[in-house]
């Protein structure tokens, strides 16, 4: 399924020759969408993975060998080079700030991974000015019935006045689009698949693999079947306000512990937060925000599923987790 981030990136991106970091939730397409730039740009042999064993032990014998040992096969346009999962790298910015420099007139570089990428950005080398980051969001109903958005289209500005200059009623495929991202959710496999079986067994999958991997290599929390507790409760909670008082109580945890392992969720893309709008900077921080998941399909109720996902398209999605510079 074609992205529109695909061509913001071809488009718009690489001919500002910087590196395109590309992050998002869990199993929301970013490696669908990186092999799909590679076949674009001719060089889908260029697409490495941290976690292939082969792909690792290369890198310590020879730091950046597979870049030197390529040969393109078209001579028109520098090749893409994909590096995903790169994060797990302890040296990763480093090893990211060799490569950009001494081999960014040969390769274009594409970098993909998890939430973690914004958050291991302590220490280590500085990358400023030398990669932007794109978060890929779940499938929305443009995307669904006609994803080759144009870039003049794609500005605020021009995307406001359509809207405002719209008065007829929606399309039928747009219709049906709506619904079906309303009960399938916008992470495309489930989206394409629409199996209530394979669907919650998606489900249990992707919140056991953010618990026990992502958090895990995350933080330095033990009690993981508290945090599961956590997910579970924070889904019957969504679209309404996050109380960590509450979730204290329901735990039997301290009030640190229930922010800091929310906290972590949000930087791993599972919920985020929405805090309440105030003139009063101080009164904004101080109000309790709602909670809202990336994935809204896994919400039993109709309206808290439809808030959930009427937060995520009107830029809420954005209200409490800013993108971060390295």
């Amino acid at each position: 399924m074609e992205r529109s981030l695909e061509r913001l990136i071809l488009h718009h991106h690489l001919p500002e020759e910087r590196m395109a970091f590309v992050v998002g939730p869990r199993q929301v397409g970013k490696t669908t969408l990186a092999r799909r730039l590679l076949e674009i740009r001719g060089s889908p042999q260029l697409y490495f993975n941290w976690d292939d064993l082969g792909f690792r032990r290369s890198v310590s014998r020879n730091p950046y060998g597979f870049t030197d040992a390529f040969v393109p096969i078209i001579s028109s346009g520098k090749p893409l080079l994909v590096l995903d999962e790169i994060h797990k790298f302890p040296r990763w910015k480093t090893y990211l700030k060799g490569l950009w420099d001494t081999r960014k007139e040969r390769f274009d570089v594409l970098v993909t991974g998890s939430g973690r990428l914004d958050i291991y950005q302590r220490g280590g080398d500085s990358l400023l000015g030398r990669y932007r980051q794109y978060r890929l969001h779940p499938l929305s109903v443009r995307e669904v019935v006609d994803p080759r958005i144009s870039l003049t289209e794609a500005e605020p500005d021009r995307t406001l006045q359509a809207l405002l200059s719209s008065h007829r009623e929606p399309s039928l495929d747009v219709v049906q689009a709506f619904e079906a991202l309303r009960e399938w959710g916008g992470f495309p496999e489930m989206f394409m698949r629409r199996n209530r079986r394979r669907l919650r067994l998606w489900h249990t999958e992707r919140k056991r693999l953010i618990v026990r991997e992502d958090l895990r290599d995350l933080s330095r929390i033990q009690l993981l079947s508290h945090v599961e507790e956590l997910v579970e409760l924070l889904v019957l909670r969504a679209g309404g306000v996050l109380s960590y008082n509450s979730l204290r109580e329901d735990l039997q945890v301290a009030l640190d512990s229930a922010r800091l392992w929310t906290a972590s969720l949000v930087r791993l893309f599972y919920i985020y937060l929405v805090r309440p709008y105030s003139k009063r900077i101080a009164r904004a921080i101080k109000k309790e925000p709602k909670v809202y998941l990336w994935d809204w399909s896994e919400i039993e109720d109709d309206g808290r599923r439809f808030e959930n996902l009427m937060a995520g398209y009107n830029g809420l999605i954005d209200s409490d987790q800013k993108e971060s510079q390295f």
